[in-house]
Order: structure tokens, then sequence, then C-alpha cells
């Protein structure tokens, strides 16, 4: 798993962001390297996640459900999942990282 999770570090690094700001004026360096990788798995926190997962509304019904909200907030929100979207799909594209994140067999919903 080495390879593509350094791709994925690599893919959503920004490294024009590093150094910068408060927790970052220390930093000198422009990337990582990853040097190992370990699945740590806990039954009872991945339980609590998923009951937590099902007791959340899905994106799409709350929007639907926010009769209140005002256009301008509406059309901000779609443009943030557009973004969400996009970010996934260019991980995606990386054969490697794809493959890696799939191996991982998570709930893509």
């Amino acid at each position: 798993f080495l390879e593509p999770v350094q791709r994925l570090l690599h893919l959503t690094t920004d490294v024009a962001s590093m150094g910068k700001g408060r927790d970052g004026s220390w930093a000198t360096h422009k990337h990582f390297k990853v040097l190992k990788v370990m699945r740590i798995e806990c039954g009872k926190q991945w339980t609590a996640y998923r009951r937590s997962r099902k007791a959340t509304m899905p994106v799409e019904r709350k929007l639907d459900k926010m009769t209140q909200m005002s256009l301008e907030d509406a059309v901000k929100t779609d443009q943030k999942m557009q973004m969400l979207d996009a970010s996934f799909q260019r991980l995606e594209s990386d054969v490697k990282v794809k493959d890696f994140l799939s191996s991982l067999q998570l709930d893509s919903s």
C-alpha cells in the first residue's frame, strides 16, 4: 500500500499552503514521504460510525427539506458539492489510488 498512499498524499497536499499560517510557519518542507502504512481497525469505533451514518440524513434529502434556504445559499451549497465530487474524481483518476481506495471496501454512499 506504500505507493498508492504516497500518491494519495501527493494528490491531496496543497504545496502552496505548506509553511503558511500560525501553525505552519516552522515548516520548511514542500512534500511528505510515506515510510510505512499500517491499517488499524477497531470494531467498536466502526460500529459506532456505521450507526451514526445510518442516522444521518443524506445531503440531497436534507437540501430538499430546507425549504426556507435562500437561492444564494442553495447555489453555494451546490457549488461546494460539485467541488467535492471533482476532488474525488481527480483522486480516482489515478489507478493506484483508485485500487487502494477500493481495497479498503469503504461505503461509497
